[in-house]
């Protein structure tokens, strides 16, 4: 089943993917990914290539249970958060 295109904005951000990488992995042009994360219309096929190729990179999707909605997760180890010290 297709996910929600705010779930799968999400998935990317959550890769620390840009639009270009997840069009690259995906196979598909920059302009779908737009399409898709601004709400617009996209062939199938497409939408399911970018859900499959952010599920390759470690997000899993989460489907709304009782009190609980939809949700995405990564699965994969994440980056550090910063590349030098914290300061205060």
């Amino acid at each position: 089943m297709p996910v929600h295109p705010r779930l799968l904005k999400a998935a990317r951000v959550l890769l620390d993917w840009t639009q270009q990488k997840l069009a690259d992995k995906a196979g598909v042009s920059l302009t779908v990914v737009h399409r898709l994360e601004a709400g617009y219309s996209i062939r199938a096929s497409s939408w399911f290539r970018i859900q499959d190729a952010l599920e390759s990179g470690g997000v899993v999707f989460i489907d709304a249970t009782g009190d609980a909605g939809y949700g995405v997760r990564i699965d994969a180890p994440l980056p550090e958060p910063f590349q030098g010290k914290i300061n205060n």
